[in-house]
């Protein structure tokens, strides 16, 4: 099988090569800025090929240029990329979760919330949708909602310590004391190294110190 692939890239044009590194280069793993100027201009090749690429990887490369355009913080740029992406797949859940990021991050939490909704009628697999839904509630202060949020992020992936301290937050505003430990604690379990975690858990034993004996 592997000779066969090696065999087909010997044989194939340069612009197909071209053409092959650039779709790999578009889906690379971001962690800065200059790994998201990497990504767009691998991903505007993809898309500037037009037709001559299918439909699913122009979707794709829009969707991925949207995701380095909002790393480097343009929204308005990755706004678009997530609406072309949703015109050529419609399926695509994450262009809404996108988007959803976008309008959470400029205060807009009811449209970001719309979007989450659109996004986990599409795919209710992914833990990450009702984590950003379940945040943005939390902003706009309800906190039942935020907490039944994770509760199902948490069974679609309950090692996850992130979301565990996420319910904790969620758990001390309701003035949920001791369900807020519990979670803080469990984050800790997961990843030692959690100082969010660390420093959440010990407020909330501070508060419960002060509060008066019976």
């Amino acid at each position: 099988m592997r000779a066969a692939a090696q065999a087909l890239l010997l044989l194939a044009t340069p612009a197909a090569l071209a053409a092959e590194e650039d779709a790999q280069a578009c889906g690379r793993e971001m962690r800065d800025a200059a790994d998201a100027e990497l990504t767009i201009t691998a991903c505007s090749n993809v898309i500037a090929r037009g037709g001559a690429e299918s439909a699913e990887r122009r979707a794709s490369a829009y969707l991925n240029r949207g995701n380095a355009r909002e790393l480097k913080g343009d929204h308005h740029g990755a706004l678009a990329d997530y609406d072309a992406t949703s015109r050529l797949n419609p399926q695509e859940a994450l262009a809404h979760s996108g988007r959803a990021m976008i309008f959470s991050q400029l205060g807009d939490q009811d449209r970001a919330i719309a979007e989450l909704d659109i996004a986990i009628g599409l795919d209710q697999s992914f833990a990450v949708l009702y984590d950003a839904r379940a945040s943005a509630y939390g902003i706009k202060g309800d906190y039942e909602r935020a907490v039944a949020d994770y509760d199902r992020a948490l069974r679609l992936d309950p090692e996850n310590p992130f979301i565990h301290n996420n319910r904790g937050v969620a758990f001390e505003h309701k003035g949920s004391l001791f369900l807020a430990i519990l979670d803080y604690g469990r984050a800790l379990a997961l990843k030692p190294d959690y100082a969010q975690a660390r420093k959440n858990l010990a407020h909330v034993r501070a508060m419960l110190a002060a509060r008066p004996k019976p």
